[in-house]
């Protein structure tokens, strides 16, 4: 059997047992840049106001010795009218640099544009994410916002691309 190159993934919706699991994954994927809220409880009432959406990026298919159907990340999308917003994507340390942070963006914006978003935006953290903010360039995100330094101790910039 031949191991494809490119990966396929899978975001299957949380279910509200699977929290735990969404947040172990947060913790690992998150490299210091978010703390990881206190309880599940706290997090699910913060997003869904807002019709947020948690998944579990799913490899589904065998690639480079990584089995199919493991789970190597998680993310969130909330689609409000016409946008879409990526947020709180985590790839644990030993699935990165095989394309799966990719994948879960690209079926991430065919959710969105199919629950009717014409743009999506997300956030990218500056410090150390020069090369991902490019790569988002290369994939037709624009850069929209620069926040300061002072908000959330962080640099980040925000993204947008129209679907």
């Amino acid at each position: 059997m031949a191991v494809e190159k490119k990966p396929k993934v899978l975001l299957r919706e949380l279910r509200l047992s699977e929290f735990p699991q969404y947040l172990n994954v947060f913790r690992q994927g998150a490299i210091g840049h978010a703390t990881p809220p206190k309880n599940v409880a706290e997090m699910v009432r913060a997003h869904s106001e807002f019709g947020s959406r948690f998944f579990l990026i799913i490899n589904n298919r065998e690639i480079e010795g990584i089995r199919g159907g493991e789970i190597v990340g998680a993310c969130g999308l909330s689609v409000q009218g016409k946008i879409g917003f990526l947020f709180n994507q985590y790839v644990m340390p030993q699935f990165r640099g095989f394309g799966f942070g990719a994948a879960a963006v690209e079926e991430r914006e065919k959710i969105a544009r199919n629950s009717g978003a014409k743009f999506v935006t997300a956030n990218i953290y500056w410090r150390a994410y020069l090369r991902k903010i490019r790569r988002s360039v290369k994939r037709g995100y624009l850069p929209a916002l620069i926040f300061p330094p002072k908000i959330n101790k962080k640099r980040h910039i925000v993204v947008k691309k129209r679907l």
